[in-house]
């Protein structure tokens, strides 16, 4: 399953009921997906994103989850006997409110006796006298024991009691995620070029740097960073997603001189629409030009948008509106409105639908 999709599993119902255990390579995005998740359930009811308490099993003894006893006087003759007193990380209603999710991450890098003691808490949802609220969803997340960091076997009956999702890259709804935060062009049009380099993760390789969508997200800080020299932005660059993802996405930087001037494009300047030659370089036009779309306060940068990106050739124009219509007019209604209502861009799907359709079904 791609993130998305987990983000969506997250939200049913099914989730508050039942423990969800996620699996994937490092950097994929698996606690990103739950904090994700909450946001947008919180944000359906215009309120602030849903609580998340994240636990990092692999910093735990068994008494920091299951508790302390504590002896407590019960009785006329004032007999001791003990109660446990539950960590006060551990969601309460008076404190986090009604709903939310208790992430359990790195669930499997944690020593089997505090694995055992996460057995109540994902069967029963309760630990001694503790009881997770019901609105709280339980979510763990862990690496597979193929990827290279240090992983115990889950026991089968922890394992039994939840449901596993494989997180499994996908460009397109990272894509979708990322014109969301506004990436980037460049890191979007390389990653459009070369998809592979979202997650390029070899568990067999000592390497410390290699490109996952977490590692992406803080190149995406470094190009951000305007008065950063450039030898040290390559430098950190490389620290990110490797030395060889490094060196192709620097030379992919080149082309940004062969772009015309994209902001000229949406203002309808004649003198900015000259077609880049290179195939690379059109791909960071249409990014670029897509990216910009996003939020608009009128209609016209979409409107002089489309004369250009009617003169690309067709499988670039193919792509300009496959990006535009699954990333960007989902989230922007008067984007839809506007694309609706121009008869050049109906005009185009008329003629050319079965491309747009294959385009789409790649996704």
């Amino acid at each position: 399953m791609n993130i998305r999709d987990i983000i969506d599993v997250l939200k049913t119902d099914v989730a508050r009921k039942s423990t969800i255990m996620i699996w994937g390579p490092p950097g994929i995005g698996k606690s990103a997906s739950v904090r994700a998740a909450a946001a947008e359930l919180g944000g359906a009811a215009g309120s602030p994103p849903l609580p998340v308490i994240d636990m990092r099993l692999t910093q735990l003894d068994p008494t920091d989850l299951k508790g302390i006893p504590v002896p407590v006087p019960v009785g006329p003759d004032q007999v001791p006997v003990c109660t446990w007193a539950s960590p006060s990380a551990l969601p309460r209603t008076w404190r986090d409110g009604p709903e939310g999710f208790l992430l359990l991450d790195e669930i499997n890098s944690a020593p089997q006796l505090v694995q055992a003691a996460a057995y109540e808490l994902t069967l029963d949802r309760r630990l001694g006298d503790y009881v997770v609220p019901d609105g709280w969803r339980i979510i763990c997340a862990g690496n597979r024991r193929g990827d290279g960091g240090i992983t115990y076997k889950m026991p089968t009956p922890l394992a039994n009691r939840m449901i596993h999702l494989e997180a499994e890259p996908s460009l397109e709804a990272w894509k979708t995620w990322a014109y969301d935060r506004g990436f980037h062009d460049s890191i979007l049009a390389f990653l459009t070029c070369f998809p592979d380099r979202l997650l390029d993760f070899d568990p067999s390789k000592s390497e410390t740097a290699f490109p996952t969508p977490r590692s992406w997200e803080m190149a995406n800080r470094i190009l951000m960073e305007r008065d950063l020299p450039q030898s040290l932005r390559d430098d950190m660059l490389r620290g990110c997603v490797g030395s060889g993802t490094t060196s192709d996405f620097l030379a992919y930087l080149k082309l940004e001189a062969d772009l015309p001037d994209i902001d000229a494009i949406l203002l309808g300047d004649p003198d900015a629409h000259r077609i880049p030659g290179s195939p690379s370089a059109k791909y960071m036009v249409v990014v670029a030009l897509v990216s910009r779309l996003r939020g608009q306060k009128d209609k016209r940068p979409l409107m002089n948008t489309l004369k250009y990106v009617m003169r690309l050739p067709q499988e670039f124009t193919v792509l300009f509106f496959q990006d535009v219509l699954a990333h960007v007019a989902p989230r922007d209604q008067k984007l839809r409105i506007w694309l609706a209502e121009n008869p050049d861009f109906i005009a185009w799907t008329k003629d050319n639908v079965k491309s747009l359709s294959r385009g789409q079904s790649r996704t």
